[in-house]
C-alpha cells in the first residue's frame, strides 16, 4: 500500500527518500509479527491516547539526523465521542509520541522503539452511513505525517542576524526552543569569531542589487551545511530526545549481537568510491599555490579543484584537513532485512555484529562491527478492516524492518539533503573614526593583531553592531589613497565570517556640484574650513580649473581659465 505520504511530504521528508539507495524503489519482503503500538497526541497540554489496535499503518524512516514518519488509524464514534477530532481540527502545534514493541514474550524485556516528534500535516476521512437514520458519522480515518522537532520547526526558521565576538555555539543556542535541546562536543563551535553573519532572510530573486541573492535556505539547512564544512556530525539521540553536535562519532562500549534467525536477508553494498585527487588552488597574487591531496584509489588525470583566495597560511591548513577527510575510503555497508522484530531495540548509531552461528559462519560480514546509520520500519495491519481489533492494544502486522549500517571504523558524515545558503547579503553601514572631533572628516585604521592587516570599524544600524571590515585599495586604480572617513555610508557584502565594502552611498559635505554647469570636484581635508579643493567646471561654456586651499579665514587660490592665470592669497 503506497500512502499519500509520497505526495504530501516535501523532499527529503519521505521515508523512501531517506532510505533508498540512489533513489531506487525499495520493495522489501514482509513478515507477520504481533506488535504493541501506542500513540499519544498532545495539543496545548491536552493529550489523547490512541489504542494500538486502531492503528492500521506506520511508516517511519530513522537516520542519524532525525526521523520522518507516517501513521494512519481509525477512531470509532458509535460508542463514545471522538477525542482526537478537536486536536486535529485546529492549527495549534501537535506533538506526537509513538512506541512500538513486540507483543510476544521472547524471554527478555525488549525496550520499545520510541519516537517523540511534531506533526507536520494532517488528513482525515469520515465514514458516512447512508442506510442508517440521520446518516451519522460512525468512524473517522486519520492520517498524520510527523518528524523530529528540529526538522519540523527549523525548516520554517529564517533568521537574519549579526553576531560580534561570538561563537557558533552561542548563535545556535539563541535559536533553541523547548522542543529542541542540543549538546556540543565539537571544538569548532567554541571558537570565538570576530563576526558571524546569519544571512537567512527571505529575499526576492528580482531584487538582487538591493539585498543580495535569493535565499531559500532555512536555519536547518544552514546548520547542516555548516557542520558539513567543519567535518562535524549532527546526531539525534533517540533515547534522550536531544541533538548532539560531534567532532567525531563516539566509540561504543560494546556491540550487540545479531543472531542468524533474526535475519531474512543481508546484502553487502559498496558505495561509489571517489576516484579523483583534490587540488587546492590559492589564487592570491603573492604566494599563489596549488596543494595536491592524494588518495590510494585515485584514477590518473581526475581532479577536483577547490579554488580559494586566502593569504593567511593557518586558515589554509584547516581547509587541507577538511578535504583530506573527504578522500577517506569507507568500505562496505550492510543492508539488512529482519524476519521479526529484533531482540534488541536499534536506533541509528547503534553498534552490532552478526554472530557466527550456522549459515553465516563463512560470511564476509560475520563478527565485523558495524554502526547503523538508517532504519526503515513499515507495518500494515494484516486485517485492515476498521472494526478488527478496534480499541485493543495488540494486533498482527505485516512487518518490514530494514537496517543500513557501515563499518564502525569508517563512519562518514551523513546529512539529509539541504539547500545551500546563498551569500553574500547586502546591508548598509557607516564608517567610524575616533580621531578628531565629531565634525572632522577623519579616517581611522585598526591593525588586526592576528593577520597584520588594517581594517575599518563600521557601524551596522540594522543590528546596532560594530564590525571590522578590511581596508582595501580602490577598485579603479592603485594611484589614489583615499581612505573612507567617518560618517561615510557604505554598502557591505557580508558572508558568514567577513564583510567587504562594495561601494560608497553618499556624497561628502560640499563635494557635489550644481548640475548646470557640469563639472568635477575633489575635496581634501578634515573640515569645511580646513581643506583643499580641486574643481574643474565650465563658466560661460569655457573650462575653468581651480585649486583652493583654506584654513579658517586664510585662503590661497590658483585658477586657470581662458586667457588668465590667477594666483591669489586672501582672508575671507
Amino acid at each position: 500500500m503506497q500512502h499519500e505520504w509520497y505526495y504530501h511530504c516535501h523532499k527529503p521528508r519521505t521515508a523512501a527518500d531517506l532510505f533508498n539507495v540512489e533513489n531506487q524503489p525499495v520493495i522489501p519482503p514482509k513478515v507477520v509479527d504481533s506488535l504493541t503500538i501506542s500513540l499519544s497526541l498532545t495539543v496545548n497540554g491536552s493529550t489523547v491516547n490512541i489504542p494500538g489496535g486502531n492503528i492500521k499503518s506506520v511508516d517511519v524512516a530513522l537516520n542519524r539526523a532525525g526521523f520522518y514518519g507516517y501513521i494512519a488509524f481509525w477512531i470509532g464514534t458509535e460508542r463514545k465521542a471522538d477525542d482526537v477530532l478537536p486536536l486535529v481540527n485546529n492549527d495549534a502545534l501537535m506533538q506526537l509520541r509513538l512506541t512500538i514493541e513486540p507483543a510476544i514474550d521472547r524471554n527478555k524485556r525488549i525496550e520499545p522503539l520510541t519516537l517523540q516528534g511534531i506533526v507536520t500535516e494532517k488528513m482525515l476521512e469520515e465514514q458516512h452511513y447512508h442506510d442508517i437514520r440521520n446518516q451519522p458519522v460512525l468512524s473517522r480515518y486519520y492520517q498524520l505525517w510527523f518528524s523530529d522537532a528540529a526538522s519540523a520547526l527549523w525548516h520554517q526558521h529564517f533568521p537574519c542576524e549579526l553576531w560580534v565576538n561570538a561563537t557558533m555555539q552561542q548563535l545556535i543556542d539563541k535559536q533553541l526552543n523547548p522542543a529542541i535541546k542540543v549538546n556540543y562536543t565539537h571544538q569548532a563551535l567554541s571558537v570565538k569569531q570576530p563576526m558571524i553573519a546569519l544571512g537567512l532572510a527571505k529575499t526576492d530573486g528580482y531584487r538582487l542589487i538591493q539585498s543580495g541573492p535569493q535565499n531559500n535556505a532555512s536555519f536547518y539547512d544552514f546548520l547542516l551545511q555548516y557542520l558539513d564544512s567543519v567535518a562535524g556530525h549532527w546526531v539525534y539521540d533517540y533515547q534522550q530526545q536531544q541533538y548532539r553536535i560531534l567532532g567525531k562519532l563516539p566509540e561504543p562500549a560494546s556491540a550487540e549481537g545479531f543472531l542468524g534467525h533474526e535475519l531474512q536477508q543481508v546484502k553487502v553494498h559498496w558505495p561509489s568510491q571517489t576516484r579523483y585527487q583534490i587540488r587546492l588552488r590559492n589564487g592570491i597574487a603573492e604566494g599563489a599555490s596549488t596543494d595536491m591531496l592524494t588518495q590510494q584509489h585515485a584514477y590518473k588525470g581526475l581532479y577536483q579543484d577547490i579554488l580559494y583566495r586566502q593569504p593567511i597560511p593557518s586558515a589554509l591548513k584547516e581547509v587541507k584537513q577538511y578535504y583530506n577527510k573527504q578522500l577517506t575510503a569507507h568500505g562496505e555497508e550492510l543492508h539488512i532485512t529482519c524476519c521479526q522484530w529484533p531482540l534488541q531495540t536499534y536506533y541509528p548509531g547503534c553498534v552490532f555484529q552478526i554472530v557466527k552461528t550456522g549459515w553465516e559462519q563463512k560470511s564476509i560480514f560475520a563478527q565485523q562491527k558495524y554502526r547503523s546509520y538508517q532504519l526503515r520500519i513499515m507495518v500494515e495491519a494484516v486485517d485492515s478492516d476498521q472494526a478488527n481489533d478496534l480499541d485493543s492494544d495488540v494486533t498482527q502486522y505485516a512487518l518490514t524492518y530494514l537496517i543500513k549500517a557501515e563499518r564502525l571504523q569508517n563512519c562518514r558524515q551523513r546529512f539529509p539533503d539541504y539547500t545551500p545558503v546563498n551569500y553574500p547579503m547586502y546591508v548598509e553601514g557607516i564608517i567610524l573614526s575616533e580621531i578628531g572631533d565629531k565634525k572632522e572628516k577623519t579616517y581611522q585604521l585598526h591593525k588586526n593583531q592576528q593577520t597584520s592587516q588594517y581594517e575599518y570599524q563600521v557601524h551596522i544600524p540594522l543590528w546596532d553592531k560594530k564590525i571590522m571590515v578590511l581596508f582595501e585599495p580602490e577598485a579603479l586604480t592603485p594611484h589614489f589613497f583615499f581612505p573612507l572617513y567617518k560618517g561615510t555610508h557604505v554598502l557591505l557584502a557580508i558572508d558568514l565570517y567577513r564583510a567587504t565594502i562594495v561601494k560608497v552611498l553618499n556624497w561628502g559635505t560640499g563635494v557635489k556640484l550644481p548640475f548646470d554647469p557640469q563639472g568635477n570636484h575633489i575635496v581634501f581635508g578634515k573640515k569645511n574650513d580646513d581643506q583643499t579643493t580641486v574643481k574643474y567646471d565650465y563658466q560661460q561654456n569655457k573650462p575653468v580649473l581651480s585649486i583652493k586651499r583654506q584654513k579658517a579665514k586664510d585662503t590661497e587660490l590658483i585658477q586657470l581659465e581662458e586667457g588668465k592665470l590667477i594666483l591669489q592669497t586672501a582672508e575671507e
